[in-house]
């Protein structure tokens, strides 16, 4: 029997600490608070891989649509940006 359907779509909040600077970017390593909306693909992706439980996986799919949304502005700047989220002390999910 198929499992509940979900609506594919996510918010997080994540507070983050730490972070790897990379020529050519302004931003200092600091303690973010994000509360950021993500794309429908990220949270499809999110609960396939979380089904079958790939955590590290997560990680990166989560790293990337949050760089994507936060950092990149929706791909909007920063296109050369990379990301590394290191030291993460809180994360939140909701969906709905």
């Amino acid at each position: 029997m198929p499992g509940p359907k979900r609506k594919a779509s996510a918010s997080t909040s994540e507070r983050a600490s730490g972070s790897r600077l990379w020529r050519g970017s302004s931003d200092d390593p600091r303690v973010r608070w994000a509360t950021q909306s993500l794309p429908g693909e990220a949270a499809r992706e999110l609960f396939a891989v979380r089904d079958v439980g790939a955590g590290e996986q997560q990680l990166v799919i989560l790293a990337r649509a949050l760089g994507h949304a936060y950092f990149r502005d929706g791909g909007r700047r920063g296109h050369r940006l990379h990301i590394a989220f290191t030291d993460i002390e809180f994360a939140g999910f909701s969906t709905g």
